[in-house]
């Protein structure tokens, strides 16, 4: 684990629906309650921007990075003290508890110029 500074925006169209698994950037909750979330790192960012899960379940995020043309290498959840390398076309799972996510949770890559966040609503 390693903690960096960065921020990914990307509302691309096409990658947002392949990996979000739709527009509506919301959680798809799996059989043990746990709830999925996929997000994409492309040459717009993190896509989808925000995601709303629902609150007080936890949650998986699965990134996935599809370009080297971004500072989003890597992500990091600076509240939590966490960061996770992103490598090329490589899925990485992060899990988060429900008390981790609270009501918002802001990610960024390690440049700070690449910005995500889960909503729990």
């Amino acid at each position: 684990m390693r903690i960096v500074k960065g921020w990914v925006l990307a509302p691309a169209l096409a990658v947002a629906v392949l990996f979000a698994g739709g527009l509506s950037g919301c959680g798809a909750e799996g059989g043990n309650g746990v709830q999925q979330v996929r997000v994409a790192v492309t040459d717009a960012g993190f896509v989808p921007p925000m995601v709303t899960v629902k609150r007080g379940k936890p949650v998986v995020i699965t990134f996935s990075r599809a370009t080297e043309q971004t500072c989003g290498t890597d992500v990091v959840f600076a509240t939590l003290h966490k960061g996770y390398d992103l490598p090329l076309n490589k899925e990485v799972r992060v899990e988060l508890a429900a008390a981790e996510i609270g009501d918002t949770l802001k990610y960024s890559c390690s440049m700070e110029m690449l910005h995500g966040m889960l909503v729990a609503k």
